[in-house]
C-alpha cells in the first residue's frame, strides 16, 4: 500500500479477518521508518 506524501512502499499480507497482530503492525511500522498512531 502507499500514501502520497510518503516515499516508501509497505506490504501488508493478508491475515485473512483476523486483525494484524500489535508485534507484526510495529515491526512493519518500525521498517518503513514510520511513526506508531492513528493517523499515519
Amino acid at each position: 500500500y502507499s500514501k502520497s506524501g510518503c516515499n516508501k512502499l509497505i506490504r501488508i499480507d493478508y491475515h485473512g479477518s483476523k486483525e494484524v497482530p500489535t508485534g507484526t503492525c510495529n515491526f512493519i511500522l518500525k521498517s518503513a521508518g514510520l511513526k506508531q498512531g492513528r493517523n499515519l
